[in-house]
């Protein structure tokens, strides 16, 4: 095997450990509204962030402010991102770590 397959597949399995770690990481410090969301928007595509934070308070059964600052802890943490004139969704990472993909 050539050097170089051998760092390719040293980066492949770094990679594996990196993902699984995130998961955990994930799983333990995130709260269940938090995954609520992360679940809701890996299947579902709102226009706009306003109107998800109005549908999730419903069913949450929470209010909005509660939903808003777990959107807002979410997009801190970089899992969620949306921006003016465009509709809210999961990151490019926060797809990879919960697809299981580490080619991106």
């Amino acid at each position: 095997m050539s050097k170089v397959n051998l760092e390719e597949q040293d980066n492949g399995r770094q990679n594996r450990i990196l993902l699984d770690c995130f998961r955990k990481v994930l799983d333990e410090r995130l709260t269940k509204k938090q995954k609520f969301i992360v679940e809701f928007l890996q299947v579902n595509r709102p226009d706009n962030i306003t109107r998800l934070a109005k549908f999730l308070s419903q069913e949450l059964d929470c209010s909005e402010s509660c939903v808003w600052n777990n959107l807002n802890a979410l997009k801190r943490c970089g899992l969620v991102v949306n921006g003016e004139n465009r509709p809210v969704r999961l990151s490019d990472v926060c797809i990879v770590v919960f697809r299981g993909d580490s080619n991106g």
